[in-house]
């Protein structure tokens, strides 16, 4: 079955809201696809990435610790049991990042997702400082994406 992107709308509004409401699916480690997600290939790899991903700015700005993990966490979990793989965070994003890295790493699943992230210091020592930054906060040894945020020419 091919699902459109209204149909994934609507399955990232419905996983939103059971998180909201409290529904606990279980916590997913491995990727279970019930669907044929909408994919495209990264031209470098040939690797098929879903079009759709999750983003972490604003929601993913607390502390990496408390009750305010509890829905991300839960959110993440369903994420992957979807089928979901890219999760897009920056060091822009405040605590996201460490958030992000916290979680992954507490749910296993880092080798099954595709982390994107963002570089935006002007100047080589400060960029390769915020790169640096980046891999311990996200607690990894890679990223699947690393884009250059507000290029200055």
């Amino acid at each position: 079955m091919t699902l459109s992107r209204r149909d994934l709308v609507k399955i990232g509004a419905g996983a939103s809201a059971a998180v909201a409401l409290g529904v606990r699916p279980g916590l997913a480690r491995r990727p279970v696809r019930p669907f044929d997600l909408i994919t495209r290939p990264v031209p470098s790899t040939g690797e098929e990435i879903p079009v759709v991903g999750i983003g972490t700015a604003r929601r993913y700005d607390v502390a990496a610790s408390g009750a305010e993990l509890d829905p991300l966490r839960e959110t993440l979990a369903t994420f992957r049991k979807l089928g979901g793989t890219v999760i897009d965070t920056a060091p822009s994003y405040g605590n996201a990042e460490v958030v992000v890295g916290d979680l992954v790493s507490e749910l296993g699943f880092r080798d099954d997702v595709f982390i994107a992230t963002k570089v935006r210091k002007e100047g080589r020592d400060e960029g390769n400082a915020e790169i640096a930054s980046s891999f311990e906060r996200l607690q990894t040894d890679r990223f699947d994406l690393l884009q250059v945020h507000n290029l200055v020419g």
